[in-house]
């Protein structure tokens, strides 16, 4: 196939939103699956069906809400781009440069940030909900992240064993980390027994099925010779996946009350600063596309002024979210938000005093200005 403007357009528009939305769909324990061993047909293919479903509500939207889309006319200019012959320098029916910084790259950039929003949508969804492991269809590929994390637990015939053997327990088990006993295969006629808290685990880059390596905390060694395991020194063990005969797991469970308590009291504090952030990142497309559906003239005047002037009234509402969640957590572990105080939060404050008068004297002028000529105007 020759290299043309046609088809790089074509990459542009039907196969790069599909990889963003896979590449944000597959990610933290769940990344490797597509890094490994696909075929870039199957890339392409696989990327091109999530990217058609993106261009139509995309389309739909800008057609409904910011300016009518002739398909018509998106269509001749694909032909016209895939035309070799065609000279952009001699033809004036195409500007090309007009083209490309005018409404495509606002729109293409519209795409892109909603394939990579959705991917990331509906990773949380299958994953909050937990329909992976209600539904096999939807499972990913990394089974030892369900192993490891004792989700396999709750798999059909797991859920009924583990059921079975913690019937006579009422609390509610809930899983903290797995302890790993491993034997590994030092020759063809010596193994090792190594035991230790399961600190990470990387995947071979052949197979996704396959461990590359494992890192033991805290590990032991038995000998035949010694009753007692031995300890061994360091941070941690690392012990190479083609060396490991089987693993056996022991799942460490968690019936603190007290830790339950500090999570509910949490629950509606890190609900509020997921409705912060969704309504922040949702505010962006508002920002920087002039809706027509929204006819009023605050409105109308702030798209007069330049884009990067709204991205900087955008990126005012990002520091005033520091305002608004004033709580953080020390550490990962840690299961409760807690007051950043005063002196942290009084920082704050200031430094959106001070943006929020340099944006005054800056872009407000402007935008009074905007408003003024939009009133003069009707």
């Amino acid at each position: 196939m020759d290299f043309t403007f046609g088809l790089v357009s074509l990459f542009l528009m039907l196969v790069l939103p599909g990889m963003i939305f896979r590449r944000m769909f597959f990610w933290g324990e769940f990344s490797k699956q597509l890094s490994v061993g696909e075929p870039i047909v199957r890339t392409i293919t696989y990327a091109t069906i999530p990217s058609i479903i993106i261009q139509f509500i995309c389309i739909s939207i800008y057609d409904q809400l910011i300016e009518p889309i002739d398909l018509g006319e998106i269509i001749d200019l694909q032909k016209k781009l895939g035309n070799q012959t065609i000279l952009f320098k001699n033809d004036n029916s195409l500007p090309i440069k007009d083209m490309v910084f005018g409404n495509f790259i606002w729109y293409s950039t519209g795409v892109y940030l909603t394939a990579a929003f959705s991917g990331i949508f509906l990773y949380l969804i299958v994953r909050k909900l937990k329909l992976d492991i209600k539904f096999k269809l939807l499972r990913f590929k990394n089974q030892w992240a369900y192993i490891f994390s004792g989700e396999i637990l709750s798999f059909g015939k797991f859920t009924r064993a583990h059921t079975k053997s913690n019937e006579n327990k009422k609390e509610k088990l809930k899983h903290i980390f797995p302890y790993l006993d491993v034997l590994v295969k030092k020759n063809d006629s010596e193994t090792t027994l190594y035991s230790g808290f399961l600190k990470d685990y990387e995947l071979s880059e052949k197979s996704i099925q396959d461990i590359d390596k494992i890192y033991l905390a805290d590990t032991k060694r038995y000998i035949d010779s010694i009753p007692e395991p031995k300890p061994i020194p360091g941070e941690f063990l690392i012990i190479p996946g083609n060396q490991i005969q089987n693993i056996n797991v022991h799942y460490i469970f968690s019936v603190d009350d007290e830790k339950k308590k500090k999570r509910r009291k949490t629950t509606w504090i890190s609900r509020y600063d997921t409705l912060l952030l969704f309504s922040l990142m949702g505010s962006i497309p508002f920002h920087l596309f002039h809706f027509r559906i929204i006819d009023h003239e605050y409105y109308n005047a702030f798209f007069i002024l330049p884009w990067y002037q709204r991205l900087l009234v955008w990126w005012f509402w990002n520091i005033f979210y520091s305002i608004l969640f004033p709580f953080k957590k020390q550490s990962k572990d840690e299961i409760e938000y807690k007051w950043i105080g005063w002196t942290i939060f009084l920082k704050r404050f200031a430094i959106i005093l001070i943006y929020a008068c340099i944006m005054y004297f800056t872009i407000g002028s402007n935008y009074m200005q905007a408003i003024n000529d939009l009133e003069s105007s009707l």
